[in-house]
């Protein structure tokens, strides 16, 4: 952070979908028993479990232009904006889930403090699936009341904004 404040603590998974009336994690890893802190020495010690999406692979690339930066009004940028969408990609080892890949996007843009994320669920298995819960971030973070790292009151100026996203885009493509 900008800031130099440390807020996140703890190891969470990239998020949890529930298909088919199941709960799954997608990444993240077993075994942190305190939550408050976490120790570069514990984490040899950690361990996944096999029904829960495991990272398969990740992309890095430029940012795609998503809107056109000519404007025909007064605008101080006239330039797309720049940064990186970086995209990891996971597939479950669950024979019921074999064919369903998760994409857990993330857009860093160059010069603001910016990051967007957002998941992209594809079906490319023989079967339909009934998506019905997406929770899309898990932050293990400090509580504002527990100051690990200075008073309280420098706590609650940690300046770290979740927005909702109106639109979920889930795109879910079945072979048939």
């Amino acid at each position: 952070m900008s800031t130099g404040q440390q807020l996140l603590r703890s190891v969470k998974p990239e998020a949890i979908l529930t298909i088919n009336g199941r709960t799954h994690r997608v990444g993240g890893l077993y075994g942190q028993k305190e939550n408050a802190y976490l120790l570069p020495a514990w984490v040899n010690d950690f361990t996944k479990d096999n029904s829960d999406f495991q990272l398969l692979r990740y992309e890095v690339k430029a940012l795609p232009p998503y809107l056109n930066p000519i404007s025909k009004v007064w605008a101080t940028n006239r330039s797309p904006a720049t940064g990186k969408l970086v995209q990891f990609h996971y597939i479950s080892g669950l024979a019921e889930l074999k064919g369903i890949t998760v994409t857990v996007n993330y857009e860093l843009y160059d010069g603001i403090p910016l990051i967007c994320k957002w998941l992209s669920v594809t079906n490319n298995s023989l079967k339909s699936i009934q998506l019905d819960r997406v929770v899309n971030e898990v932050l293990g973070m400090v509580e504002e009341q527990s100051a690990v790292v200075g008073k309280p009151e420098q706590m609650k100026n940690h300046r770290v904004f979740i927005l909702k996203a109106i639109t979920l885009l889930i795109m879910l493509c079945a072979m048939t």
